[in-house]
């Protein structure tokens, strides 16, 4: 399991890919109008010490054609001020957020999902791989993230909170082994590609290997199938 703070995410880690990606479509990342609205739960990359971190949006501005700027709180309450660019997942406000709940009670279950290893994140890595399957039959560019987990139980992306567990989850070294990134710098465009058959048998090779050697945290069974 990665090492997680309650303000920086260590992205790093074992079990995570080094991309960062999910399918958002609430980012407004060049002109227009600023559509992450305060309160939206963010992940964002500190530019400053290079790290991912989690945040609620309190407000923002138009910087012209630089776009827009963030003013987030961590759950330490500390402002960041986040261009649109840095911003590598945005959701919406749960509806069962109590008023007046502090910016550390807002982001406490999310930072819990940040945790969790891939394969804590309620889907069992043969059911991503079914997932998996469907999607590379379909005669289709690209999915975007709520098709894929669809795929498993159109119940697993219903939430904010779920929403985050399947960007943890696709953009994991476990997310990896299936699908490739598509606008990898653009969220507001965000979707995945299904791998090729060949790509995910040496992929999954590599896993099991990393997994006998303690590098991930995955399914014995899985790796003999």
């Amino acid at each position: 399991m990665f090492s997680f703070s309650p303000v920086s995410i260590n992205t790093w880690s074992r079990g995570y890919s080094r991309q960062h990606k999910f399918n958002g479509r609430q980012v407004s990342m060049s002109g227009g109008s600023a559509v992450a609205s305060s309160g939206s739960v963010v992940q964002f990359e500190d530019g400053k010490k290079k790290r991912l971190m989690l945040g609620v949006v309190q407000s923002s501005e138009s910087k012209g054609k630089k776009g827009f700027v963030y003013h987030i709180a961590d759950a330490a309450n500390r402002k960041h001020d986040v261009p649109s660019k840095a911003l590598q997942i945005v959701l919406p406000p749960s509806p069962t957020t109590k008023p007046g709940a502090t910016v550390s009670e807002i982001l406490a279950d999310y930072l819990a999902v940040a945790e969790c290893s891939p394969t804590e994140l309620g889907v069992d890595i043969d059911m991503l791989e079914l997932a998996w399957e469907v999607c590379e039959s379909e005669e289709v560019p690209s999915h975007t993230a709520e098709s894929i987990m669809n795929q498993i139980d159109d119940s697993l992306f219903k939430t904010s909170l779920q929403q985050y567990k399947a960007f943890r989850l696709l953009s994991s070294d476990l997310g990896n082994i299936f699908f490739n990134v598509l606008h990898e710098h653009d969220i507001s465009h965000r979707e995945y590609k299904a791998k090729s058959a060949a790509s995910v048998a040496d992929n999954k090779v590599n896993w099991c290997k990393a997994v006998e050697e303690g590098v991930h945290v995955g399914s014995d069974e899985w790796c003999f199938v």
